[in-house]
């Protein structure tokens, strides 16, 4: 890291610590002020001892002057300019504001632990920060047992049902809980405004990163990701205007991108696979992260496989000159005939997922091309139109687009049809399926649908 800066994670001298927010205003784009909030518990023997301390740098709040008792609990806080904080010594002072109410006299540690967290964190809830924790010689030690809630005060209005529900309301911060505190925490919270994400838009093989920041040089996005074989992708893009556009060659599953300024240094990091995000919300797994039944339903076929209720297609013209639109009737008759089925628009044969959305705009009218919603709906609307005419009775199916790693497959759900038996209008051919392949019906296959037909089903 450069002068002036915290590392990612190791020990730093306290002194180090007071250096780095006394130039935060000039070095970090902070405001020149910051926020101190306590909690302090009332032990058997009357004497008020700190229980958790949170000093949050460049942020001023409201109310920031205050000492308030809820039976057990003292609430306590106060507001600083950095230049109070630009010292060990003024630092640790800050650090007890109600001193010497509260005995002993602390000794602190002359190192702090260090460690960097990335935008969107549970302490900012938006730019990177360093989290310092900030450590006495002799930690609080309680004589009794912690007060149990609730804690109520009716002007200003706070409640809290447990000790734990108060700290995470008075820090304004919700890791704290019951279970996350160490009593005498201290911690100090050092945002980082120079530059970091703000927000990703992913759509088809795009993905738009858009950059927030007070950083005036210049500024790269890296990444690396992993498609759905597990094959890398990487690559470094120049942010300008605070804003990058990376393309990827296939779909991403895992994706890791870097906020990197020219001389290397990570300013921001975001991270996501199917299973987690560094992020509350993800770019290309949120189906896996939040089930949608539709979503679930693509994955279960892709670990299947084509079978007897289950057929892969890439995107279809829907022009009788596209040959696949040949293969997409048959198979919808012979889903009809047999027993019901789903085809995945967007999906090779091998089950490669490749999206719809840089076909979709080739060939939709024009009026639909700039809103892709539009494009999706006309598509759908289009596809079922076709079918209808194509076979004979005339048959319903379900298209539910299915949004998965920035693209989007088109599920076409065809039910088990009621009549003897489906054909196609202009061939007057029928097809079954069988297996993971559609196949011509021969006169005893007509007669058993039609026999299938008159009973009942289940």
């Amino acid at each position: 890291m450069g002068t002036g800066f915290l590392p990612f994670r190791s020990a730093v001298p306290l002194d180090k610590v007071a250096s780095v927010i006394g130039t935060a205003s000039t070095q970090l784009g902070l405001d020149n002020a910051a926020t101190l909030r306590s909690v302090l518990v009332r032990q058997d023997d009357g004497q008020w001892v700190d229980y958790v301390t949170q000093l949050v740098v460049g942020r001023s709040r409201e109310g920031d002057e205050e000492d308030r008792t809820l039976r057990e609990l003292r609430l306590i806080s106060r507001a600083y300019t950095l230049d109070d904080l630009s010292s060990a010594s003024k630092l640790t002072r800050a650090l007890m504001p109600w001193y010497p109410s509260v005995a002993p006299e602390p000794e602190w540690q002359a190192s702090a632990n260090v460690s960097r967290w990335h935008s969107m964190n549970v302490w900012t809830g938006e730019e990177p920060c360093w989290r310092v924790e900030v450590s006495r010689r002799s930690p609080a030690r309680f004589s009794g047992s912690l007060p149990s809630g609730p804690f109520f005060a009716p002007e200003p209005l706070f409640y809290a049902e447990t000790i734990g529900g108060a700290v995470a309301k008075w820090l304004r911060t919700p890791w704290y809980g019951d279970d996350r505190i160490s009593s005498g925490e201290t911690t100090i919270i050092v945002p980082d405004r120079r530059a970091y994400f703000s927000e990703f838009a992913a759509e088809g093989d795009r993905l738009e990163v858009k950059v927030k920041g007070q950083h005036t040089g210049l500024l790269y996005g890296a990444y690396h990701a992993t498609d759905y074989d597990g094959l890398p992708m990487d690559g470094v893009e120049q942010v300008e205007g605070g804003h990058a556009l990376v393309t990827f060659p296939r779909a991403v599953r895992e994706v890791s991108l870097d906020l990197l300024t020219d001389d290397g240094e990570q300013l921001d990091n975001y991270y996501e696979s199917p299973h987690r995000t560094s992020w509350p919300s993800s770019i290309y797994n949120r189906r896996r992260i939040a089930p949608d039944p539709f979503h679930t339903r693509l994955l279960a076929a892709l670990e299947q496989g084509e079978g007897e209720q289950v057929e892969f297609k890439p995107l279809v013209r829907l022009e009788p000159q596209d040959g696949k639109l040949g293969e997409l009737l048959r198979a919808t008759v012979a889903f009809a005939n047999t027993s019901g089925g789903t085809i995945y628009l967007g999906v090779t044969d091998d089950g490669e997922i490749v999206g719809v959305l840089r076909e979709l705009r080739r060939f939709v009218p024009e009026k639909h091309r700039a809103d892709l919603a539009s494009a999706r709906g006309w598509y759908a609307k289009r596809l079922s139109h076709v079918l209808n005419q194509a076979i004979t009775p005339p048959i319903t199916v379900v298209p539910e687009w299915v949004e998965h790693a920035g693209d989007w497959v088109l599920a076409v759900t065809v039910e088990r049809g009621s009549s003897p038996s489906y054909y196609l209008h202009s061939t007057g051919e029928a097809f079954v399926r069988r297996g993971g392949s559609n196949r011509r019906a021969t006169p005893p296959d007509l007669e058993r649908l039609g026999q299938a037909r008159r009973r009942p089903l289940g």
